[in-house]
């Protein structure tokens, strides 16, 4: 009997010591880890009044004539980049070309100028290629409102012109 109980004392020994030995590896193995965030832009056009830049009804001659609905501290449009933009981006604007009527007839699209101040005495001409009206930062709102004005030449043949405004941000 008290064989049995040193058999079993011993073994008990054997086991617990095995069980409570640490493991340790002779040469750890690294192993990276690593994730891509993807590029996100969150950019918003709000139109400040009636849907579209309208300038109404005008007469010939007249000169640096507000888009209807803009006001003082308004603008046409409002652009704005989100606080969720995890890039550097150029906010820019630009016209599709000229205005056109149903007859063919044209007005230049150089003659609607844009400015972020209601300022039109240091406005800027509208073209067909891209122009920035500003840059955003990472993580931050930026919202900047845009100004419109538009000289209509003399003996302008009558009737409705259109063209279109386009709106982008892009990474820098």
């Amino acid at each position: 009997m008290a064989r049995r109980a040193s058999i079993f004392l011993v073994l008990a020994v054997i086991v617990t010591g095995t069980i409570a030995l640490p493991v340790v590896a002779e040469n750890p193995t690294p192993a990276t880890a690593s994730v891509t965030v993807n590029e996100f832009i969150n950019f918003t056009v709000t139109d400040i009044g009636a849907p579209g830049i309208n300038f109404g009804a005008l007469t010939g001659g007249m000169t640096e004539q507000p888009e209807k609905d803009q006001q003082q501290n308004g603008g046409a449009v409002k652009l704005q980049v989100g606080s969720e933009t995890n890039v550097v981006c150029n906010v820019q604007m630009k016209g599709e070309g000229d205005f056109r009527n149903s007859t063919g007839q044209t007005i230049p699209l150089g003659n609607v100028k844009w400015e972020k101040t209601n300022s039109p005495s240091t406005a800027y001409s509208m073209t067909t290629s891209y122009a920035t009206v500003f840059t955003s930062s990472v993580g931050a709102v930026r919202a900047e409102n845009v100004y419109y004005w538009i000289n209509v030449p003399s003996r302008q043949a009558a009737g409705t012109y259109t063209t279109t405004f386009w709106y982008q941000a892009v990474k820098q």
